[in-house]
C-alpha cells in the first residue's frame, strides 16, 4: 500500500489505471450502436423512431459520444 504521508495511506484501487468504458446511453432507443454508422461517423440512413423524443435523445447522444462536440437546437415550424 502506498503512502500519501506518515498518517495517511492510499489505497491500492486509487493507482489502478481501467480503460474507458463507454455504457450504453440512458434512454436512447434500442441501444447506442443500432443507430450509428461507426465506419463513417455519422447517424444511419433511414432511421425511424418512435416519437420525436427518442429523436431528441439519439441526436444529443451522438453529438457528445461519437463527434464530441456541442449540438444546436433548431426550432421548426409547419409552414416555409
Amino acid at each position: 500500500m502506498s503512502f500519501l504521508s506518515s498518517t495517511h495511506e492510499m489505497p491500492p484501487f486509487f493507482t489502478d489505471v481501467f480503460g474507458e468504458e463507454i455504457p450504453d446511453s440512458i434512454g436512447a432507443p434500442s441501444g447506442r450502436t443500432s443507430y450509428y454508422n461507426m465506419d463513417r461517423g455519422e447517424l444511419s440512413v433511414n432511421m425511424i423512431f418512435k416519437d420525436k423524443q427518442d429523436l431528441i435523445v439519439s441526436v444529443k447522444d451522438y453529438s457528445i459520444r461519437i463527434v464530441r462536440r456541442e449540438y444546436i437546437v433548431v426550432e421548426n415550424t409547419q409552414t416555409l
